[in-house]
């Protein structure tokens, strides 16, 4: 996340060019939007669905174990 934000914050520069600096400004506006949006997606969208998955795969789990408790006939 450190080096994301040295990124973004380096990045500042081309926002803010002017004076001839058109495609800087709209390299440096598409990158910056680019890493701002992919540092949102992973720390709050990552973590999410790892656990949404961990929960998924946890409640799988526990129906396959319920599910083959009951197909087995009993011993007798």
């Amino acid at each position: 996340m450190m080096t994301a934000l040295a990124f973004i914050v380096g990045l500042v520069p081309l926002l803010l060019a002017t004076a001839g600096a058109g495609a800087r400004q709209s390299i440096g506006t598409a990158v910056f939007g680019g890493m701002v949006l992919a540092s949102f997606v992973g720390v709050l969208f990552v973590p999410a669905l790892f656990a949404f998955f961990e929960v998924l795969i946890e409640s799988a789990r526990r129906w396959r174990r319920h599910s083959h408790t009951h197909t087995q006939a009993p011993a007798e």
